[in-house]
């Protein structure tokens, strides 16, 4: 019993995967080794497009079978060193060691996964996830790792500069040496 209610601290009831505070945890334990080794640590936000549609045309258990795949979808695809965390609602979280998997290849791996069985019809919901950061969840994000050290990718400060209308399409964080 006590091991069920310590896992229920830091894992999400309808997915299974990491909650925020099981994300925070094990981040915080991920920025350090990364710290130790001279490594970086990438984060990338997953954001399930028309979920609200589902709810509102199939209802909100419909919705949570979207949910469900999509956190099934994640798990399947991204490597057994990073961290998959349900941040709420429609929002995941990736974060793991080294530059990642590049967004817009999460979104084809993640729709991929999910038209192999889809939870509702098409017509309903057309597997559909924006992967990325946008400048709300970086604030967010460094406050559950507060030792990690923001910093854009290559190329990506450029492109910040250039189309600041736009959030960036990756987070990631360079941790500094002690």
């Amino acid at each position: 019993a006590e091991e069920t209610a310590a896992l229920a601290g830091v894992r999400d009831s309808l997915t299974g995967l990491a909650n925020r505070r099981g994300l925070s945890m094990l981040g915080q334990q991920m920025v350090e080794v990364a710290r130790r080794q001279g490594d970086a640590v990438h984060c990338v936000y997953v954001d399930i497009d028309q979920l609200a549609h589902v709810n509102e045309v199939v209802g909100h258990d419909a919705g949570d079978e979207v949910v469900v795949a999509v956190a099934d979808a994640l798990r399947a695809v991204t490597r057994s060193t990073d961290v998959v965390a349900r941040w709420g609602g429609d929002e995941f979280c990736v974060i793991g060691p080294g530059a990642g998997m590049a967004p817009m290849e999460l979104e084809r791996r993640i729709r991929e996964r999910v038209m192999q069985n889809p939870p509702v019809p098409d017509v309903v919901w057309s597997p559909r996830v924006c992967a990325g950061g946008a400048p709300d969840k970086v604030a967010a994000i460094r406050s559950l790792l507060p030792d990690a050290v923001y910093a854009p990718p290559e190329g990506v400060a450029e492109a910040l500069r250039t189309a600041m209308a736009s959030p960036p399409k990756y987070i990631g964080w360079r941790t500094s040496a002690n």
